[in-house]
């Protein structure tokens, strides 16, 4: 992954961002937790959905993407295949 969409990300859950998701899809169960973003805010959806699908909270996110930067390798995209489901890709 690249280390400054790392670091971004990573300053965003250091505020709370995983946590903060966490609640509100617990405390809203029926809600899909949809992540979407241009550029940058792409890059930072697929770093978080990848995230949310390792991490404790192991949430199911969808994402759209629009003008999405690449984020990281070929071991990257096998982690984001195997934390995010896919639904179709066009």
């Amino acid at each position: 992954m690249h280390k400054g969409f790392c670091n971004y990300f990573d300053y965003l859950n250091q505020a709370g961002f995983s946590d903060h998701l966490a609640a509100l899809a617990a405390a809203h169960p029926t809600y899909p937790v949809v992540l979407t973003g241009h550029s940058l805010g792409a890059a930072i959806a697929v770093v978080a959905a990848t995230y949310l699908g390792q991490s404790k909270h192991a949430l199911g996110t969808i994402v759209y993407t629009y003008g999405q930067p690449r984020v990281g390798d070929f071991a990257f995209s096998q982690l984001f295949s195997d934390s995010v489901r896919v639904r179709s890709r066009i």
